[in-house]
């Protein structure tokens, strides 16, 4: 991005002498490759497209008894986004964060994918041994299937977003006994399932 110098006439005019436009030609034929009996495709939304009764077997139950106080995650969010220092500098960027019981910054990574900017946080805790169990995982971005399924295999207990889970991962949630939280943010929470992990 930004490296390449626009492309000369009007076309690099056009564009306000950007230098992040490309131009793509596909070809009819392009649109429509020929069909491969050998090769099986599973196309799938973001969000899942599995079951969780299908996939609840094979899951671990989530058994931390970490407890945090209502007023400490309540101001979780606000400390997420304070150890932000992408999103401050440009913006467009997500974070996932883990904190202490009582609220203290352990990890943050941030990423322009939500996915990736867990799989950062939890992959430096897999690589440093530092523990899981004990921490609550505050995120920036919608909480979906996904997002619940690696906090429950990385043994997550608790986790928070400041903005809307699915249908799909609260399902999940309950069914793996994950503490799941939506709408962290202006003072208020969501408590979706497995509330006797929010102390009030």
């Amino acid at each position: 991005c930004g490296q390449g110098l626009p492309a000369p006439g009007p076309a690099g005019e056009e564009a306000g002498g950007s230098r992040n436009r490309v131009e793509l030609w596909v070809t009819p034929e392009g649109f429509r490759p020929p069909a491969r009996p050998d090769v099986v495709r599973l196309i799938r939304s973001g969000c899942g497209a599995a079951g969780v009764a299908a996939l609840g077997e094979t899951l671990p139950r989530v058994t931390g008894d970490l407890r945090v106080a209502a007023e400490v995650l309540l101001g979780l969010g606000q400390a997420l986004r304070e150890g932000q220092q992408a999103h401050h500098s440009a913006g467009g960027t997500h974070a996932a964060g883990l904190f202490t019981a009582t609220g203290e910054l352990a990890v943050v990574a941030e990423d322009i994918g939500r996915h990736n900017a867990l799989d950062k946080v939890i992959g430096y805790c897999l690589l440093r041994r530092i523990p899981l169990a004990d921490k609550v995982l505050v995120t920036t971005g919608r909480a979906s299937y996904e997002m619940a399924l690696k906090a429950v295999r990385a043994g997550i207990p608790i986790v928070a977003t400041i903005s809307a889970p699915t249908s799909l991962a609260v399902q999940l949630a309950e069914d793996r006994e994950l503490t799941l939280i939506g709408y962290l943010r202006g003072g208020r929470m969501n408590v979706y399932t497995h509330s006797r992990r929010v102390m009030t």
